[in-house]
Parts: C-alpha cells; sequence; structure tokens
C-alpha cells in the first residue's frame, strides 16, 4: 500500500471520505488528510459524492505540488515509508509458509528450504552491496519507478534529487535483503545498519531516534564523487589522474563499505592497508600511491566542510620496502583449524560463534588451499571450475592470470586437500566461478569481499600476531619447502617466483612434470594434524 491512499470509511453509520497525504504535501497545505462527510448511509450514494471529491482533491494536490522540488529529508521518508511496508509485506508472506518451504529459493524434494533461501538472500544482498559500491543506479530503476508512482510524484530523470533517490533506494534495498536473510534465520532482534533506517523497527512502524551526528554525514561514494567533480573543475586532474585515481578510492570504499565518511576509523585504514600489501601483493610504494590518493580526498572533504574528522589514513601508509610478514607456526596453525569456521558455527554469517553449522564455501575453504599450495589470495579467488582439471593422471591446478608472468603455472593438487574434500566441492559447482558468492571489483580483483572479511574473523579468534597476515600462509608454504631441503629452483616453479638467472630461470624447469613437483611437497603436513576435518 502506498503513503498516499483513498477509502471511504463509515462513523456513527454515515460515510467518510480521507486521503492521506505525505508529509512533504501536509507540509504545503498545513494538514495531514483531507477529510469530508459524504453525508450519507447509502454505500452508492457515497462513492458518487466522492467521486467528485477525488478531483477536487486532485487540483488541490497537483497546486501544492507546484515548483515543488523534493528535499533530502522528504526522500529519506520515502524510503523509510517504503522499507517499513516492504518488510511488513514479507512478514505477512512469510506466515504463509509451510515448515521448512522455500520461500525465495527453488528448492529441490527434500532439500531444506530455509538453507536454500538463506544462500538466495545472501546473493541478492551481495548484488545490492555491489551496485551500492560501483555506483550502478540502474540497478535499482524499476523500483524507483513503482514508488514515484505509486507517490504521486514526478522527478525528472537527469535531476539531481532522481539520483539521490535512487542512492537511497538502493540502501533501503540492501537493508530490507539484510533484515529478511536474519528473520529467516530466526533472528529478530536486527538492528539496522544504516543509519538512515534506525528508525524503522518490526512490523513497519516508525518511530523518531536520535542518531550519532557523524551517521548523517555524506557516503563515501557521494564524497567520491564531488570530490572528483571539484578536482577536475578546478583543473588538478587531467584524464590521466583521474584514470589512476578514481580506481583507488573506489577500491577503498569496497574494503571499508560504502559508509558515511565520518565513521571511517584507523583500523578500517589498517584493513585497507593490509588488503593492498597481503592480499593483492602490491609494493609499498604503490601501496603508499594508493593511500596517497584516498588520504587527499579526506584532507580535501575536511577543507571544504564536507567532513569534520581528520584523515584517518595519516601516518599509516606503509614505509619504504619492508616485509613484517611472518608465517603460521604449527601453534597458530592448530588454533585456526580448531576455531568454529571450521568446526562449526552459529550460522553463515556468524562463523566466529560456536555452533552446529558448518558451511564449506570459499571462507572455509580459502586458508586449507592456501596451505597447501602456497597460492595467492587473488590467485585463488578467480579460478573457474575449468582450471582444475587431471594432467597425466594427477590433479592440478591451472593459474592462467597471476601477479607476474611467473606466476602463471599448474600447481600439483595436494593429497591432503583431496582428502579434505576440495574436489567433492570442485565437483558440486556448476561450470564458471569456482567461488560463485565472490564478484569482480572495479579494478579487476575477486578477492575484495574475503579480504575485507578475513583480518576481522583471524582477529577474533586471537590470532592478533603481527605480520600473521592471509599472505601467511604463502610464507608458511616456502619455509616447509625449504625446512625439507626443496631446491630453491623447485620451489620458485611451484610457488611462482621469477628467477633471474639465465641457467635455471631461462632454461630451467623444462622438462620437471607435475609430479615431479608434487613429489617435493605431497607428504608435508605443516606442522597441523587435520584429521578432524576428514
Amino acid at each position: 500500500m502506498g503513503v498516499l491512499t483513498m477509502y471511504l470509511r463509515k462513523r456513527d453509520g454515515v460515510y467518510h471520505w480521507r486521503r492521506k497525504l505525505p508529509a512533504y504535501v501536509a507540509q504545503r497545505l498545513g494538514k495531514v488528510e483531507l477529510v469530508r462527510s459524504l453525508r450519507t448511509k447509502d454505500r452508492e450514494v457515497a462513492k458518487s459524492r466522492a467521486t467528485r471529491l477525488v478531483i477536487a482533491s486532485e487540483r488541490v494536490y497537483k497546486e501544492a505540488m507546484k515548483n515543488n522540488k523534493i528535499t533530502t529529508e522528504q526522500i529519506n521518508e520515502l524510503a523509510c515509508q517504503w522499507l517499513s511496508d516492504a518488510l511488513m509485506e514479507d512478514e505477512e508472506f512469510r506466515l504463509t509458509l509451510k515448515p521448512y518451504e522455500a520461500g525465495y529459493s527453488e528448492a529441490g524434494e527434500g532439500d531444506d528450504g530455509v538453507l536454500g533461501d538463506i544462500s538466495q538472500l545472501g546473493t541478492y544482498l551481495a548484488e545490492v552491496k555491489e551496485a551500492l559500491a560501483r555506483n550502478d543506479l540502474n540497478f535499482v530503476t524499476p523500483l524507483v519507478r513503482e514508488v514515484l508512482s505509486s507517490n504521486d510524484i514526478d522527478i525528472t530523470d537527469t535531476s539531481p534529487e532522481k539520483k539521490l533517490f535512487e542512492k537511497t533506494m538502493l540502501r533501503a534495498l540492501a537493508e530490507f535483503y539484510r533484515i529478511v536473510k536474519a528473520r529467516r534465520l530466526g533472528e529478530y532482534s536486527v538492528q539496522a545498519y544504516d543509519p538512515l533506517f534506525a528508525a524503522v523497527h518490526g512490523m513497519g512502524s516508525v518511530v523518531k531516534k536520535e542518531i550519532d551526528p557523524a551517521q548523517k554525514s555524506m557516503l563515501l561514494s557521494e564524497v567520491a564523487e564531488i570530490y572528483a567533480e571539484a578536482k577536475i573543475r578546478d583543473g588538478k586532474w587531467g584524464d590521466k589522474t583521474k584514470r589512476n585515481s578514481v580506481p583507488r578510492i573506489q577500491t577503498f570504499i569496497e574494503i571499508v563499505e560504502d559508509r558515511p565518511i565520518e565513521t571511517v576509523t584507523r583500523n578500517m585504514a589498517r584493513d585497507f592497508r593490509e588488503h593492498l600489501m597481503d592480499d593483492l601483493e602490491l609494493a609499498n610504494n604503490t601501496v603508499g600511491q594508493c593511500f596517497k590518493v584516498v588520504s587527499a580526498m579526506f584532507n580535501w572533504a575536511k577543507v571544504e566542510g564536507v567532513s569534520k574528522i581528520d584523515n584517518p589514513l595519516k601516518g599509516l601508509a606503509p614505509k619504504e620496502e619492508k616485509n613484517t610478514r611472518v608465517a603460521y607456526m604449527p601453534e597458530d596453525l592448530e588454533a585456526l583449524f580448531n576455531t568454529p569456521l571450521f568446526n562449526g558455527h552459529w550460522r553463515r554469517d556468524r562463523r566466529e560463534r560456536e555452533g552446529r553449522v558448518l558451511v564449506k564455501d570459499f571462507k572455509y575453504w580459502f586458508p586449507i588451499v592456501a596451505l597447501h599450495t602456497g597460492m595467492r589470495l587473488e590467485e585463488i579467488s578467480q579460478l573457474r571450475t575449468e582450471d582444475i582439471f587431471e594432467q597425466d593422471g594427477l590433479l592440478v591446478i591451472n593459474i592462467v592470470k597471476s601477479k607476474t608472468s611467473a606466476g602463471e603455472r599448474i600447481v600439483p593438487i595436494h593429497p591432503r586437500l583431496i582428502k579434505l574434500g576440495f574436489m567433492a566441492y570442485v565437483n558440486a559447482q556448476k561450470n564458471g566461478q569456482l567461488w560463485p558468492e565472490l564478484r569482480q571489483s572495479s579494478e579487476g580483483f575477486y578477492s575484495a569481499l574475503f579480504a575485507k572479511w578475513w583480518p576481522s574473523y583471524r582477529r577474533s579468534q586471537g590470532l592478533d600476531k603481527e605480520g600473521l597476515v592471509f599472505h601467511s600462509f604463502r610464507h608458511t608454504f616456502v619455509s616447509a619447502l625449504q625446512k625439507e631441503r626443496v631446491p630453491v629452483d623447485r620451489i620458485k616453479l611451484i610457488v611462482g617466483h621469477a628467477d633471474q638467472s639465465i641457467t635455471t630461470g631461462t632454461y630451467g624447469g623444462k622438462l620437471l612434470s607435475a609430479q615431479d613437483l608434487l613429489d617435493e611437497f605431497k607428504d608435508i603436513d605443516f606442522g597441523v594434524d587435520l584429521s578432524h576435518l576428514y
């Protein structure tokens, strides 16, 4: 049901007509609704008289809307009302479902519809967040058209108000899927993540609530947009600078999420640094350039009055080339592989808490694959089903794109990885991306979602040793091979390190088979017993 409704109602046996008005129309008219007595107890007579009032009220309404420019406050009100109504309608819909019946997914006979729904809702939520991150406003165009039409509002497609409304409705849609997913899990105490919708509770009632001023600040994506426009107008950016700067800012937003600018913390900046250095393996100088670009935006925002906070990235850029990464020691691995992620967690989106659910998706497999192959995070993230196949009777992973040309290689699959069920997972996937939950970022990477989640999970389990990051699995793998006295040239072939020598780099390794390479590490267990995961 829309905000604007017309209906008849009886009062003491006499029919009355009422037209409820949106707040922004009510402000102009000085009343919240139009009410008239139809002075009849006969329904047909009442309908006839109501028709004339509808026509008359349209004239009043249109007059009130003349030259009306919808404000940010009015846009927010519409989005909150839509979310409230949508949650109420969803609740009514789910009351019609039978136990274990799927409501949002296609579950086969005997399948648990709840698990299917949770997965599908998670996909919907990821798609909306991706649209937010990429500022893809077309994603929500049909919904915006529907909301505007039901409220008799006409906004020019090219107007700033239309873009703002589309962005706000994207935020509302993200909240909708997040809350519905939580409710499908039986969690009704869930609160709004987005501060704009903190007032929307339960079955659609809307209450006023004090909001932290920082939560009211402009979203990062909005700041990035006006920052780029200002730099171009001021002649500070040419085409080349824009091409180099915008993707770096976009990557920052993808890692910390599109949030109000004044809520960005220094720990979020550290997560961004860790992603660039340890997950994408960028050189310190390159990371420094990324920090320089994002820092400039925060400094500009404060000078221009867009934000009140100091630059949260200040002093956090890495120093010139200094490798502080450490390897996972056996005790670290023992602790990690006995956390809820691997032994059973509460639910799919709460893996830091012990429970009886065990979801074996990319979050589960990435640490296991990295430990047993020495692969980089992005190399694992971008895998496709066709990249894993049998060669000369041996299962291998074909890395077709890597940080360097040396990284494009064939990696034999460790026997324990097969025993742990990796190939069963691979065979269960449809053709295409091996990890269907992952989406390509604006800079072409698939690892952003995991890179954003992993540091917080690792720290939540007490694995917060300085220099212990996801890339540490690669250090552990190389160290294990070195301990077994595997020749350096073979280690380089297995992990994809460039070899600068003529003898081993240019000519070496040409006759080595995948079996030759596997023989070098197939019996290594990296100092940790994983039999409890079989």
